[in-house]
């Protein structure tokens, strides 16, 4: 069944042989079923009772080895790459509320949903919400928006002393040059 690339029908007469007679080779063609069939946690105590129940193993470096390729694979699953750059670089990053460092920003983060914040003088605050999926690198390019500038207060108006009442004489004048 394993040859013929049907591995679930292979790991489910795997267990059922290792039902019947305990044996750690059988444990190693299961955990290899596991492998191929994308359950690494299944994979991984497959292995790791092999080596226990055949501690003198000829192949124990190589299992071993397989062991931690799949912790790091599993690891990235459960922790998969953010990377996150701006324009203008050097922002702040801040996830959840914590400061992470600046950008160009690059570190394994927790699946799930999380807030980001980016921050640098002159420029306006980006608020973003992510979703961190399972296995899936995920890269973020942001621009930021400058800080809009303010305008210079306009000049207050000062009357001179008096132009008041010339203004009122004027008007006066042009009415009764009307009429």
């Amino acid at each position: 069944l394993y040859q013929q690339a049907r591995y679930a029908e292979a790991a489910a007469a795997f267990e059922e042989a290792y039902r019947a007679v305990p044996n750690g080779v059988v444990l190693y063609n299961l955990g290899q079923c596991y492998e191929k069939l994308g359950e690494l946690d299944k994979a991984l105590t497959s292995y790791r009772e092999y080596l226990r129940m055949v501690p003198e193993a000829e192949d124990r470096e190589g299992v071993q080895n397989r062991i931690a390729s799949l912790e790091a694979r599993l690891e990235a699953m459960r922790r998969p790459q953010v990377t996150i750059s701006s324009e203008p670089a050097g922002a702040q990053v801040r996830l959840d509320g914590q400061a992470r460092g600046q950008t160009p920003w690059n570190e394994p983060v927790e699946v799930g949903s999380h807030e980001l914040e980016l921050t640098l003088s002159g420029f306006l605050p980006l608020k973003r919400s992510l979703e961190v999926r399972a296995g899936e690198p995920l890269q973020l390019q942001l621009v930021l928006a400058p800080e809009p500038v303010a305008a210079p207060a306009p000049a207050p108006v000062v009357e001179e002393a008096g132009s008041r009442g010339r203004t009122w004489t004027w008007v006066a004048a042009g009415a009764a040059g009307v009429a």
